[in-house]
């Protein structure tokens, strides 16, 4: 397997990584935000609008739910994947990968006896003090 190739599935990890943290911020702030309880008098028409109203919010939040769980499993599976596509398990190796645009470094390493996928950000020493 070529760098590139490797580095390609990387970054694409790391894109639906971004995504799936997104959903869960959306299904977070949604949680919060529950239909409110209706007054103790209300006419028919304000009834079934509620109860529409809390039907489609908790259909929205199954939605999320699922497509976070979805995601995850991908997740996991692009880990196997890209850990049995390194040259060299057990180690870390720096990739230099573009995401939106930066250059940005993370070792990657994959442990199938132990840890399993490990990716981390490289953040550079003081690359603007001299």
């Amino acid at each position: 397997m070529d760098y590139q190739t490797v580095a390609q599935k990387v970054s694409d990890f790391i894109k639906l990584k971004a995504q799936i943290m997104s959903m869960q911020e959306e299904l977070a702030q949604m949680e919060n935000q529950s239909p409110q309880p209706p007054p103790e008098t209300l006419t028919w028409e304000e009834a079934v609008q509620f109860a529409q109203s809390r039907e489609d919010y908790t259909k929205t939040l199954e939605t999320l739910r699922m497509g976070i769980a979805n995601r995850q499993e991908i997740i996991q599976n692009k880990e196997d994947e890209i850990g049995r596509m390194l040259p060299l398990q057990d180690h870390y190796i720096l990739f230099k990968l573009f995401i939106d645009g930066q250059e940005e470094t993370y070792k990657i390493g994959y442990f199938p006896a132990s840890y399993g996928f490990r990716m981390e950000k490289v953040i550079p020493e003081n690359p603007h003090n001299e």
